[in-house]
């Protein structure tokens, strides 16, 4: 029983390392994602003060400027010198639309920027929407990197039942 519970906590242990090891990487990327998402984008994230326009009113500007949207979230608590940032999506019987996130001026609704979060890969401002993809879902469509990773991690917990059961004593 020893040696194949040895062979099981070494296979396991392979097979999940990989997936670890992503996700440790990409974990310690994202934990500064609005920082880091900033100083690459200064120009998305960056807006000048002023008084500050109802999300209402913010709604209502950003949507003006394409017929082909609407706001589907929108960011209510916007600090001093930062930008609004608005989430969009096709209006119905629109086909698609090359973008799903706005950044706008919140005192004057004037867009900075758009782009479409979550799209791939190392170009400047997809790098950061990418890799929080990456560990969040590993960039799989649906939920099929969440059940992935969500199946890594109860491999990773009966590995470590196995782990305890090898440390103790015979």
């Amino acid at each position: 029983m020893y040696g194949l519970l040895v062979a099981l906590h070494r296979y396991v242990g392979l097979t999940i390392a990989g997936f670890l090891v992503v996700v440790g990487l990409t974990g310690s990327i994202i934990a500064f994602h609005g920082e880091l998402d900033a100083w690459l984008n200064p120009e998305l994230f960056y807006a000048p003060g002023g008084q500050h326009l109802s999300p209402a009113a913010l709604v209502q500007r950003v949507e003006g400027t394409d017929a082909n949207v609407r706001v589907a979230f929108v960011e209510a608590n916007v600090k001093p010198g930062r930008s609004a940032v608005l989430f969009v999506e096709p209006k119905p019987g629109v086909a698609d639309v090359d973008y799903n996130q706005v950044f706008a001026d919140p005192s004057t609704g004037e867009v900075l920027g758009r782009r479409y979060y979550g799209a791939c890969c190392f170009e400047r401002r997809a790098i950061i929407p990418f890799l929080y993809n990456l560990h969040r879902r590993l960039t799989m469509p649906g939920h099929w990197g969440e059940w992935l990773l969500g199946g890594v991690a109860v491999l990773w917990l009966f590995d470590c039942f196995v782990a305890l059961a090898l440390a103790s004593p015979r």
